[in-house]
């Protein structure tokens, strides 16, 4: 009797932690999303008070797109830079 117990017992312990771990599993699914960004960085020339800068801007705007994420997501983003020189992107 005693040995039906313990393997009634084991089986639910099992049963348990198949639900918790397809639960999480599924439930993280729905919660994370895979996000795609295309950055195109170039140079544009700006007059302002009859002085004329050349700046650096991201799809033609400054300051640049916002990206837009929440925690467990994943991001992916693709930079072409068509500036002269190598830049350096902080997030």
């Amino acid at each position: 009797m005693r040995m039906a117990k313990s393997s009634s017992y084991s089986s639910n312990i099992f049963l348990a932690a198949v639900l918790l771990f397809f639960g999480n599993v599924f439930l993280g699914a729905q919660a994370s999303d895979v996000l795609y960004y295309d950055f195109v960085l170039r140079e544009i020339n700006v007059t302002r008070n009859c002085t004329t800068n050349t700046i650096l801007v991201v799809n033609d705007s400054l300051p640049g797109p916002t990206i837009q994420a929440r925690k467990g997501d994943l991001v992916y983003v693709k930079v072409h830079n068509q500036g002269l020189y190598g830049v350096t992107l902080h997030w």
